[in-house]
């Protein structure tokens, strides 16, 4: 059933999300967004088998959480935000020194060579 399969999905991407090390301002979001997709998972695998047991009042009600989890995200707090922009700024940082490192290293090659 495509619901089960969807469902099935959804626990490989909780499981790799829980093997995340986020930086601790994030932490909380990441704890908030694993309940939700496992949420998500027991819902759709719940649901399925309401369909097939072809249950309308569980099937009724199921629907309605499915949907309004797939709907709300997890907030982030400014701080959260913050510390994404910070670690965003510092890759963005790292890699412009890299790019410098390279065309120093070249450069010195070809004065070399």
């Amino acid at each position: 059933m495509p619901l089960n399969g969807y469902s099935t999905a959804v626990k490989k991407v909780v499981e790799r999300f829980r093997g995340l090390a986020p930086p601790p301002a994030l932490r909380p979001w990441q704890r908030a967004q694993i309940l939700r997709l496992q949420q998500i998972v027991d819902t759709g695998h719940t649901l399925a088998s309401a369909l097939r047991a072809r249950d309308p009042n569980a099937t009724a009600a199921l629907i309605t959480r499915f949907r309004f989890l797939l709907a709300h995200q997890p907030k982030v707090s400014q701080a959260q935000h913050n510390a994404v922009k910070a670690y965003d700024n510092r890759v963005v940082g790292i890699s412009k020194l890299q790019r410098t490192i390279a065309r120093e290293h070249q450069r010195l090659q070809n004065l070399l060579s």
